[in-house]
């Protein structure tokens, strides 16, 4: 019985209604799809049998779930209507013309007789929303110019707007119309997009130093430096997982005699109400970053004592912003008489391509190395989603295809068939089609290095081609003297 509005090729411009008839209660296996019959009056004969024609059904953008499948329309309210033939519509009880059953309200087929409440679910234009399979994306604006990558939950879909049941806040601005754009632009850039959502998540915040921001060290100088001390091992907020001091000067509160830090007022009760869940967030985060200074620890200690010390006070490689040690022994390469550390090979051809553009960036992080004679340059900054300023350059977005497998040669990590399983353990993270690229692929063409021996490989699209690097720090120098390396592939890899 619900309402349908019709237009017909032959007749551009008019329209006819008509009403739902049945609903095939099978899907066709072929087409994926459930066949609706409409009955629509045709007193003049002005429709055709073989016509094409397009038909409408409206619908709430964001009707409340409690609603189930009520529907409001103001043709049907306090109306009698036929089961069989929901066009036979009266003002009163009686009997269907056409087949002689009892007209029943149109209330007892799901019409009601007021309009539905609305639900709350956020409404954006469908083409602010990306969708890949099962993957939805949008894009939300955090300041002028800037993005943020949001997994979003898509609710109903009607015509040009769509529903967010997760994801995206009320009053938050989306990208609509460019999102494929910013899209492409985020995938350039390393993070994650619509064709790898997973891209960079694990490696971004987590790597970087959060308290060489001036901000949060401005909010931090109220603290005495045992507080501080204490700030700076916590880090987060469990309640909101923001940085401390990213929202002002940390508060301390002791629960169940733990003392705590959160982000701000705001985060009290919920910390008091739940303790046990944020004890277990801070012991986990505790864990984690155990286990990742472990790591560096170990790296830092295959260097001699005078390369330790200057590694160690230079904390982070300058070219990929990753702290020295997370991804191997931290590497010296001497640049106009400094000696800069890089976490991996992968960056050394960037640093001596362009020794300014590093050097200045370590100079404007020096602080004093304890025991070492000079001052050591310190590089850190807050993870940062910033699309690239330049649009024009985009690579053309292509999905990935199977490559067969090659024989090891010229450029190949190893002649051994056998795997490592750190290399196995970092290739799987990688979807099906990128494991037999990366495979095929073998090594990456900037720093000669098995993929997969320095964690998962980033993809990047070049001139079309698909392109693995062994880590971020090769991405610049990929992207810069493409021809080059795209010239030490074989042929078969990175297609």
């Amino acid at each position: 019985g619900q309402r349908v509005v019709t237009q017909v090729q032959s007749m551009p411009g008019r329209e006819f209604v008509g009403r739902v008839a049945f609903v095939d209660p099978m899907v066709n296996r072929e087409t994926r799809t459930i066949g609706v019959r409409v009955v629509i009056p045709n007193e003049d004969g002005a429709l055709k049998i073989g016509d094409y024609a397009s038909a409408a059904i409206s619908a709430a953008v964001n009707a409340p779930e409690s609603e189930g499948s009520a529907v409001y329309d103001p043709d049907l309210v306090g109306k009698w209507i036929s089961p069989r033939h929901p066009q036979v519509i009266r003002d009163g009880p009686g009997q269907c013309p056409e087949c002689g059953m009892e007209l029943v309200p149109a209330s007892t087929l799901g019409f009601v007789s007021t309009p539905l409440e609305q639900a709350h679910d956020i409404v954006v234009p469908r083409d602010a929303v990306l969708m890949a399979g099962e993957q939805s994306v949008a894009y939300v604006e955090t300041e002028p110019g800037r993005f943020e990558f949001r997994n979003v939950v898509v609710g109903q879909i009607v015509g040009d707007k769509v529903s967010i049941v997760k994801g995206v806040d009320a009053g938050e601005r989306v990208v609509s119309g460019a999102a494929l754009l910013v899209d492409s632009q985020f995938s350039m850039a390393g993070k994650p997009s619509l064709i790898d959502p997973t891209r960079a998540i694990e490696r971004e915040p987590e790597e970087t130093d959060l308290f060489n921001s001036p901000e949060i060290m401005a909010a931090l100088e109220a603290l005495s430096d045992e507080d501080k001390g204490e700030v700076m091992a916590q880090k987060i907020c469990p309640v909101t997982m923001a940085a401390l001091g990213s929202m002002g000067t940390p508060l301390p509160v002791d629960v169940r005699g733990r003392r705590v830090w959160i982000c701000c007022a705001g985060c009290e009760t919920g910390l008091r109400n739940e303790p046990e869940t944020y004890f277990a967030i801070l012991d986990e985060a505790a864990a984690e970053e155990a286990d990742k200074q472990k790591i560096i620890d170990e790296a830092m200690a295959a260097l001699d004592a005078e390369n330790r010390v200057l590694a160690v006070a230079q904390k982070i490689c300058p070219v990929a912003n990753f702290p020295l040690g997370s991804m191997g022994t931290p590497i010296r390469v001497d640049v106009e008489g400094r000696a800069v550390f890089i976490c991996c090979e992968g960056c050394r051809q960037s640093l001596i391509d362009e020794p300014q553009k590093y050097l200045e960036i370590l100079d404007n992080g020096i602080v004093e190395a304890p025991g070492a004679e000079a001052a050591v340059p310190v590089i850190s900054t807050l993870p940062q989603i910033r699309p690239l300023d330049e649009p024009d350059s985009l690579p053309r977005m292509s999905l990935p295809q199977t490559a067969p497998p090659h024989e090891a040669g010229e450029g190949s990590g190893s002649d051994n068939d056998e795997e490592p399983a750190n290399v196995t353990d970092a290739l799987s993270k990688l979807s099906a089609v990128e494991q037999r690229l990366a495979r095929a692929q073998r090594t990456c063409p900037v720093a000669d290095m098995q993929l997969g021996s320095m964690g998962t490989p980033p993809k990047v699209d070049v001139n079309g081609r698909t392109v693995f690097i062994c880590c971020e720090g090769c991405r610049g120098a990929l992207l810069a003297n493409p021809d080059k390396y795209l010239a030490k592939l074989n042929p078969e890899a990175g297609q």
